[in-house]
C-alpha cells in the first residue's frame, strides 16, 4: 500500500531528523507498481482516513479477463513494456465509497492532549481486557506497524562471531513495555488496546503533524481471532471525546 509506505518513510526516514540507512538503501531501489482497486473490501475503511487515493507510483495496472493495462509513468519502466501490446490511454480510478465508515476523534476535537487526557483512563478499555487475549495478530497484519527490538547473537560455530539483528515487535504481546529490574507497562489487554489505539489516530499525527498512523486496510479486524473491530474501537474513541467535551460545557454553562 503506496498510503503505508508514506507512514513508513516518515517513521524512518524524517523522525527526529534521522535517517535509517538500512531502510533508505531499500527504499531507494523500489519502484512502486499500483494493483488498481475500484472495490471495497469487506472491512476495509480508506476513505474515512483519506488513504483511498494516491499519484504516487512508478506504475499502475489493471487485470481483468481481457488481460492486463498497464498506465507507466516512471521512464526507467518505459523500455520494459516498448514491444508489449498497443498503446493506451488507461489511468487508474480509486475505492470512493467504504461500507465501513469512521470518525477520527479530532474530528471532534483539535487537542490531541486532551483526546489523550480523556481517553486514557476511560472505562471503554475494560472490556478488553477478557475480550483481547493478546496474541498480536492485530499488529502482525498492520501494515503501518514499526516497532522492533534488537537482538545480539552469536553463531554456535565460532561464539566470538555474531550479528545484531532486528526482530520485529508488537506492543500487544508480553514482555514488549518490560523495564529492567522486573517493571513493565501496560499488563492489562485493554491497557495495549488503548496504546495501540491512540498511537494510530492521534499520537502519531500529533508528534508528525501530516496523518494518522491507520491507513484503513482493516486488516486487522479480519486477522483478529476474537472478532475485535478497529473500526469500532475508533468511533467509540470519537463518540467518548464528544460526549465527554459536550458534558464538561454543559457543566460550565450551568
Amino acid at each position: 500500500m503506496i498510503s503505508t509506505l508514506r507512514r513508513l518513510d516518515q517513521v524512518y526516514l524524517k523522525n527526529g531528523q534521522n535517517s535509517d540507512v538500512y531502510y533508505a538503501r531499500l527504499r531507494s531501489k523500489l519502484k512502486l507498481v499500483l494493483l488498481e482497486c475500484r472495490e471495497s473490501f469487506e472491512n476495509c475503511f480508506c476513505v474515512s482516513m483519506g488513504s483511498n487515493e494516491t499519484q504516487d507510483y512508478a506504475a499502475a495496472i489493471r487485470l481483468s479477463d481481457e488481460g492486463a493495462r498497464i498506465e507507466v509513468k516512471d521512464p526507467e519502466l518505459l523500455g520494459y513494456f516498448a514491444e508489449l501490446g498497443e498503446s493506451d490511454d488507461f489511468t487508474p480510478e480509486f475505492v470512493q465509497s467504504n461500507p465501513v465508515k469512521v470518525r477520527t476523534p479530532d474530528s471532534v476535537c483539535d487537542d490531541p492532549q486532551r483526546i489523550r487526557q480523556i481517553l486514557t483512563a476511560h472505562p471503554v478499555w475494560a472490556e478488553y481486557d477478557s475480550r483481547c487475549i493478546g496474541c498480536g495478530r492485530c499488529t502482525t497484519s498492520c501494515p503501518t506497524c514499526s516497532c522492533y527490538s534488537v537482538h545480539d547473537l552469536t553463531y554456535a560455530e565460532n561464539p566470538k562471531q555474531g550479528e545484531r539483528r532486528r526482530q520485529w515487535a508488537s506492543c500487544m504481546v508480553d514482555g514488549f513495555s518490560d523495564m529492567a529490574g522486573g517493571h513493565g507497562f501496560r499488563a492489562k489487554h485493554g491497557e495495549r488496546l488503548r496504546y495501540r489505539a491512540l498511537h494510530k489516530v492521534n499520537d502519531y499525527k500529533a508528534r508528525q503533524g501530516e496523518e494518522h498512523m491507520c491507513v484503513g486496510c482493516g486488516r486487522c479486524d479480519d486477522r483478529c481471532p476474537h472478532y475485535i473491530s478497529f473500526s469500532n474501537i475508533i468511533n467509540k474513541m470519537t463518540d467518548v471525546v464528544e460526549q465527554t467535551i459536550a458534558a464538561d460545557n454543559a457543566q460550565g454553562a450551568n
